[in-house]
């Protein structure tokens, strides 16, 4: 990953919005694919955080979260590095 996506300013902004909701950052970044229509896939090795992911139904992030969040976005659209060789084709 590029080290401009876990900047400080990046980190700050997740870490806002979830503390005006009372939320864990997870959830943010979870709801935020969410409301755009996106199917994540959050995986945890700690039975504790499960219903933490799946708990993102019972708030709504507004328009200005919305923006902030989508200003952090990457163009090529990847949040993890591309694909070696071997899986150019997925």
């Amino acid at each position: 990953m590029d080290e401009a996506d876990f900047s400080t300013d990046n980190i700050r902004v997740v870490l806002s919005i979830a503390t005006m909701h009372d939320r864990p950052p997870a959830q943010i970044v979870l709801r935020w694919h969410r409301k755009q229509g996106l199917v994540p896939l959050p995986k945890t090795a700690t039975a504790t955080c499960l219903p933490e992911n799946l708990a993102v139904w019972d708030f709504e992030l507004d328009e200005n979260d919305m923006l902030q969040l989508l200003r952090l976005d990457r163009p090529h659209g990847n949040t993890q590095p591309l694909p070696d060789g071997r899986n150019s084709s997925f």
